[in-house]
């Protein structure tokens, strides 16, 4: 956002605080206020707000979509989709909707739901937004082919989107080229946001390839906590403490990582190997027993 879109959103703000002074019933006034406050990342203002303009007009679409594209700023993903559910009842093919939604099953990990939305929301109307997240459900299913093919439609609609320099880092990532990921993530990295902690992860994971396990040590406590579980966070500073033969630690993080997910199975097995290794038969022998009992079900 340019300084003059900063200021254009917070003299908006003020006008519509002096409205709703006036007359404390006033919808518009809580809706743009809730509006502004979104895009000027005051995202617990804006669902505040928005709330109050739902509750003297309930049922209106821009209303509900904003709050639930406020809640997906935090992560919460379970109000994101109540709120989601509720602007579908009202407009039920929404591009806005269907991207929103299928950003909250992206975070999930819930990536064949996340599909299915993102391919009705470019039935709609394709949209640069919704081939980026797209690019992002198919890298999380793995499958490189789609994902370089979302990226190529990306690229047609917005020569310049936004995301670009996660894909160029993406793309070298699985070329291997994993020196060129740290000096390209380096240039990137101005300021801590959720693009951001996408480029710490891999320049994280770069480094840990190279065998530079303490600056990958660095990268992935730079992620935001908020985005701690998405990156799995815990795990991977467990297996670089691990290689650096700080046991503690190592174990330390590969059970915060187990207890924030509990059958992850790449989880019980790091804890249950590593605690074999220092000796805690009963912790990996539990570790194993709940690996097994995952894989059953």
């Amino acid at each position: 956002m340019s300084q003059s879109e900063l200021l254009n959103f917070q003299e908006s703000n003020n006008d519509f605080k002096q409205v709703i002074e006036m007359d404390s019933l006033n919808r518009i006034g809580y809706y743009y206020l809730g509006y502004n406050s979104y895009y000027l990342k005051e995202y617990s203002n804006s669902i505040s707000y928005l709330k109050k303009a739902d509750k003297l007009k309930p049922n209106n679409f821009e209303t509900l979509e904003y709050i639930g594209e406020s809640y997906l700023k935090f992560n919460n993903t379970d109000s994101a989709l109540h709120y989601f559910d509720k602007a579908q009842l009202i407009k039920n093919n929404s591009e806005e909707v269907y991207i929103g939604k299928a950003q909250a099953y992206f975070y999930l990990k819930k990536y064949t739901e996340a599909e299915t939305l993102l391919i009705k929301a470019n039935n709609v109307r394709p949209t640069a937004e919704a081939y980026l997240i797209l690019a992002k459900v198919y890298e999380g299913l793995d499958n490189n082919v789609l994902w370089y093919e979302a990226l190529n439609k990306l690229k047609i609609i917005n020569p310049n989107f936004e995301g670009r320099l996660e894909s160029e880092i993406r793309l070298l990532f699985i070329l291997k080229e994993y020196q060129a990921v740290v000096n390209k993530t380096k240039e990137g990295i101005v300021k801590k946001s959720l693009q951001n902690d996408y480029l710490l992860f891999y320049e994280g994971k770069a480094n840990q390839f190279l065998g530079n396990f303490s600056s990958a040590i660095i990268n992935f406590k730079d992620i935001d906590s908020i985005n701690n579980k998405r990156f799995r966070v815990n795990l991977e500073l467990g297996i670089c403490y691990a290689k650096l033969n700080k046991k503690e630690y190592a174990l330390e993080y590969y059970r915060k990582y187990s207890k924030d997910n509990p059958t992850d199975e790449d989880g019980l097995y790091y804890r249950g190997s590593f605690s074999l290794k220092m000796g805690k038969y009963e912790e990996a022998k539990q570790c194993f027993l709940s690996l097994l009992n995952t894989k059953k079900t």
